[in-house]
């Protein structure tokens, strides 16, 4: 069973980047990777009394067998701030990756502030 875990180092504050390089490899290796980033889409649940399709049924499972080994793979620090969607993989996926990358105009605009500000000391040639 042991083996069946992921073998990466748990996601903590700081390491995204590292963590989703690896967690995201170990979920392509499963056949789990397009349900947990959302490239493989939900099938339509099934209307009252209807019987659920094998395609809705698999995307069910693989979601919630994603979300053990998510889980698994973050930190206690973490865990809770997907405590309310521990259940589905998709979801916990989703709600880490809101937490950690911050796509902000304001970022983006600090960082070329900083590179256009870079200026020659005197007495610097460049080259």
């Amino acid at each position: 069973m042991s083996d069946n875990l992921p073998k990466v180092e748990q996601l903590a504050l700081g390491r995204w980047n590292t963590w989703n390089v690896e967690i995201s490899a170990w979920l392509r290796i499963k056949g789990w990777y397009g349900v947990v980033s959302g490239s493989t889409r939900r099938p339509s649940a099934p209307v009252a009394d209807a019987t659920p399709t094998q395609a809705y049924k698999d995307w069910l499972h693989i979601d919630s067998r994603s979300a053990g080994a998510l889980i698994l793979s973050i930190s206690p620090e973490e865990r809770i701030f997907v405590q309310d969607v521990q259940d589905s993989g998709s979801s916990i996926y989703s709600t880490l990756k809101k937490r950690h990358v911050q796509d902000k105009p304001t970022s983006r605009f600090n960082l070329y502030d900083d590179f256009f500000s870079i200026r020659l000391n005197e007495g610097e040639k460049l080259g």
